[in-house]
């Protein structure tokens, strides 16, 4: 599957590319998202099967922590598809301030709904895509949070680990790609935070582990606590 999307991936690059060969200089965003959408799904797919590869105890992590983890999962996704209409339309030249966007803070519906069909705006006014990309990112730091509070309830490393998001923050990273990387990366470390991971690391730290481990099986690893 992940080789025939490989192809596919190959197709759909020059249909994006088609795009801007004739009656314009760029290409269309609507292609533009889909080929990167794509690509990401195509590095997830990867990144899933060779997860599936490693010897597992068969133990599921609670089911809120997994739904937390499939939302971040789509989120990103989401992102990363507005991110690349946000590339298309060149809605970043535009619209470079934070947190106002062309001075408000909330747009007014006549700016942000002006195209017909309305449905239209959410992919061709660059102000809508701009603004919801704004939003989604908004949704994605929050519930990126609440994920982090709920893998590992040790207080301390909470703390590191919002404490290395807030520095990645604060620190100028230069270049798109970097932008993309990362992005890419938290869509893929969503699938490890379902598998355990961060009791495994709480297990090492010598950290409280649950009743499963004091009984004499580690309930990720499946070896002796």
């Amino acid at each position: 599957m992940i080789f025939g999307l490989g192809a596919f991936q190959g197709a759909i690059g020059w249909w994006m590319v088609a795009s801007g060969l004739a009656e314009r200089v760029e290409v269309s965003q609507y292609r533009l998202a889909f080929h990167l959408t794509l690509a990401c799904l195509i590095y997830v797919a990867l990144v899933w099967t060779a997860q599936a590869r490693v010897p597992r105890s068969g133990m599921l992590a609670p089911m809120r922590l997994r739904s937390c983890a499939k939302l971040l999962l789509v989120l990103v996704l989401a992102q990363i598809y507005l991110g690349a209409l946000v590339a298309g339309l060149r809605a970043g030249l535009i619209y470079n301030t934070w947190p106002l966007i062309d001075g408000q803070l909330v747009p007014a519906a006549s700016q942000l709904f002006f195209a017909e069909p309305w449905w239209r705006n959410f992919f061709e006014n660059p102000l809508t895509v701009q603004f919801d990309h704004r939003l989604v990112a908004y949704a994605l730091w929050l519930t990126a949070i609440l994920h982090a509070r709920r893998c590992d309830p040790d207080p301390a490393a909470r703390r590191g680990t919002l404490g290395c998001a807030g520095a990645g923050v604060r620190r100028h990273v230069p270049g798109r790609a970097r932008h993309s990387d990362i992005a890419r990366t938290g869509a893929a470390c969503d699938r490890l935070d379902a598998s355990g991971y961060g009791h495994d690391r709480a297990h090492d730290r010598g950290g409280p582990c649950p009743a499963d481990c004091r009984k004499g099986k580690h309930p990720i690893r499946g070896t002796p606590a």
